[in-house]
């Protein structure tokens, strides 16, 4: 796909995305607001402070206020370290971008979710859309990468490397530069911003750009934090990038598996060639040959055509071609 057109997906797709998050916002903002003051309201009938010192605490409000507790997400209510409850505001406009952009991606973490019938409708035809948009983006993304590092392949290429090595050589390098670019870096940034450990942190990169989206660990999403305005949107573009270079590696991981297989199932009489392994003919046929041999298994007889008969035959198992041969007569010899 042509840079142009690749740059046009991408901005339909940004535009989509915050037109499709401004009518999250629009659908559930309010809704949610209304209902975690309600909630809020309903919390503060239960004086805990006043019961734990009188001792007075019967079992049916012990039991409803725990079945508050429990529906606390479901009415945008969020507890901090001190378990003071406040409202979540999850679809403020920054966190309705997000929360768009995982729908889309497959992510779905579940912390959050459209409570209205609007908003669940909405969600439904925004998916309908976005996926396929998505997913021509991903793959158009996926291959501007993978392209950088198949140069690397032809520079190995013409250094006569073999085929399967150059592969294997640049699967590597493609996987490492995404271990250290999309997991191992950006976990350092989660630690330092989430307060998580290095290894909550490379576990939520690893879990979020698989699209597992457990939602165990969300950045963004800890009560105890203030965070900037942008930041949420900022990680949804590394999960954007990440998941396009994934799909590079997965790409080239591909080709490496059916390259070998596909030699594995040829006969032992198929001679044909590599077409990867074969480099451009010289303007010249016959420069630079003084013999040329074409050897086949025994048993297997080859089928060669040359004009006027130029190839002189030693055996069934070798052919040779003469250098004088291969100069005077520049039509391609065909074997099959």
């Amino acid at each position: 796909m042509r840079w142009r057109i690749l740059f046009g997906l991408v901005s339909f797709y940004v535009v989509y995305l915050l037109i499709g998050a401004g009518v999250f916002y629009a659908l559930e903002y309010t809704h949610e607001e209304n209902r975690c003051q309600e909630y809020l309201e309903n919390l503060a009938q239960y004086n805990l402070t006043q019961a734990r010192s009188t001792g007075n605490v019967s079992v049916e409000d012990l039991r409803n206020f725990i079945q508050l507790v429990l529906k606390a997400p479901q009415y945008g209510v969020q507890f901090d370290s001190t378990s003071t409850p406040s409202c979540a505001h999850n679809w403020y406009y920054q966190n309705a971008i997000f929360f768009a952009g995982t729908v889309i991606t497959t992510i779905g973490y579940g912390n959050i979710s459209p409570n209205t019938r609007g908003g669940q409708t909405f969600c439904i035809f925004f998916a309908i859309v976005g996926l396929p948009l998505f997913a021509v983006m991903f793959g158009a993304i996926g291959d501007k990468f993978a392209a950088f590092f198949k140069k690397l392949d032809r520079r190995m290429k013409s250094k006569g490397r073999n085929t399967k090595l150059r592969k294997t050589v640049v699967l590597l390098a493609t996987t490492s530069f995404m271990i250290i670019f999309f997991l191992l870096v950006p976990s350092v940034i989660f630690v330092a911003v989430e307060e998580w450990t290095y290894h909550e942190a490379f576990y939520y990169s690893f879990i979020s750009l698989t699209t597992i989206g457990f939602g165990d660990f969300v950045a963004g999403s800890n009560p105890d934090l203030t965070y900037p305005s942008i930041y949420r949107i900022c990680v949804y573009f590394w999960i954007l990038f990440g998941l396009a270079f994934m799909a590079a590696v997965i790409s080239l991981f591909s080709d490496l598996i059916k390259g070998s297989a596909n030699k594995a199932s040829k006969k032992p009489s198929e001679t044909k060639l590599d077409e990867e392994d074969v480099d451009e003919a010289p303007s010249n046929p016959g420069a630079g040959i003084d013999n040329v041999s074409l050897k086949v298994p025994n048993g297997a007889k080859p089928f060669i055509k040359v004009v006027d008969d130029k190839v002189t035959s030693d055996g069934d198992s070798e052919i040779k071609v003469s250098n004088e041969d291969a100069k005077t007569h520049a039509t391609p010899t065909t074997i099959s």
